[in-house]
């Protein structure tokens, strides 16, 4: 069976193969997997022998088409001497998106045998603990809560909470477009940030089909901040796409505070907040807020 065109529709087919998942990066959340998809960029799927797997083709570079690390509850499915011999009966070059549990599982010296290992720095991701986040507790948060106190001071009665809906859905759109304009977002429309700009648009667009809890926070009625959240795996949440009016002083280290605590059951430990991009202002501002382990990513490219 070859690989099928991954649409958004497709939702059912692949969601339950995800309720046992082990490994915590972002790309590992059904909604990540559904929502990123651009012009020269496309996720396909195919299912063999109960195991499901997941990649991308990326038409303009070819060498950069990839695999994800199958789903599966049989981890006896995913060695790596299966993972070489799956991959090498396909026309995909590497495995993407390895997470360091992977690594965990089965030894850097085992997959070494099949693989050459190759970090990727700018793909890791930041884990959080979800109490510090939402509480802010302890010296090391007190200039976010300083910011969060000069908000509330400012704008106290003035702002709101809400979930996407039908009618705030093209309010929410509007948002992201001049949020994305002040970012000149489309400058470049291959680069990440012009490729998250539709990956977000696709969820939103499809939030009552995908089922995912989103947050909405409003200023004098004006929509100021969005966020969408996604269960990662048993203990780990995804805070996805969430933006804030970066003008407005002290409301981005409110809203987060608030996603941390309003987005997440309470089975859930750890939240992740994605990657840096490799861009160094990012990269400075997800460090402020302590994770409690950058998740390392790597590409397994067969011997």
């Amino acid at each position: 069976m070859s690989f099928k065109l991954l649409e958004i529709q497709d939702k059912e087919k692949i969601f339950d193969k995800f309720k046992n998942n082990k490994f915590s990066l972002c790309v590992y959340s059904p909604l990540t997997i559904l929502v990123w998809r651009a012009k020269f960029y496309f996720p396909v799927y195919k299912f063999e022998n109960e195991t499901l797997y997941i990649g991308a083709y990326l038409t303009k570079e070819n060498a950069k088409n990839h695999l994800i690390i199958p789903i599966t509850d049989d981890f006896n499915k995913i060695t790596p001497k299966n993972l070489n011999s799956f991959i090498k009966g396909t026309e995909f070059p590497y495995f993407k998106y390895v997470s360091e549990e992977y690594l965990d599982i089965f030894g850097y010296d085992e997959i070494e045998k099949y693989f050459t290992i190759e970090e990727a720095e700018g793909d890791s991701d930041y884990i959080y603990l979800k109490e510090n986040l939402s509480e802010l507790k302890g010296r090391k948060y007190s200039k976010k809560r300083n910011l969060v106190n000069q908000f509330l001071k400012t704008y106290e009665n003035r702002f709101s909470f809400e979930e996407i809906n039908n009618e705030s859905q093209k309010h929410v759109l509007e948002f992201i477009e001049e949020w994305c304009r002040k970012k000149n977002c489309d400058k470049d429309p291959d680069s990440d940030i012009a490729c998250e700009k539709r990956a977000v648009k696709n969820a939103v667009e499809n939030h009552n089909f995908l089922g995912y809890k989103t947050l909405v926070i409003r200023i004098d009625n004006e929509i100021k901040g969005c966020a969408l959240s996604s269960q990662i795996t048993h203990d780990t949440g995804g805070l996805h796409f969430q933006k804030a009016e970066f003008e407005i002083k002290g409301l981005y280290q409110f809203f987060d505070m608030e996603c941390a605590k309003r987005l997440f059951s309470e089975n859930i430990k750890f939240i992740n907040k994605e990657s840096d991009m490799n861009e160094e202002g990012l990269r400075k501002v997800k460090k402020s807020y302590y994770p409690e382990k950058i998740l390392k990513s790597f590409n397994l490219y067969p011997k």
